[in-house]
């Protein structure tokens, strides 16, 4: 017997907008080293919001297809969540002040 989990949709796009925000961040990163990392990390989070955001609005066209606000929350959510382990582990891998 399957097993149902509420919301499984919503968990699949956090986990792939976090892996977008990760990979986008780490091409702005390689591409544009003068950026600073608050600007990559910026740029690595509205990125994929703002295609979340046009996916969602293109599904209105799509037969079938609904737009959900659910699914641009579950987006954002997921790319704050790639950017927001990058700043933690930027934080962590700086090396600490002697003293």
């Amino acid at each position: 017997m399957p097993v149902h989990v509420a919301n499984i949709d919503k968990l699949a796009h956090g986990s792939v907008y976090a892996v977008l925000a990760l990979l986008l961040a780490w091409g702005l990163a390689r591409a544009f080293p003068g950026w600073g990392r608050g600007r990559v990390l910026a740029v690595a989070f509205l990125v994929p919001l703002a295609y979340g955001v046009s996916d969602e609005f293109h599904q209105h066209f799509v037969p079938g297809r609904s737009v959900e606000v659910l699914d641009v929350a579950a987006d954002a959510t997921g790319a704050l969540l790639g950017v927001a382990f990058l700043a933690w582990r930027g934080r962590r891998s700086r090396p600490r002040a002697p003293g």
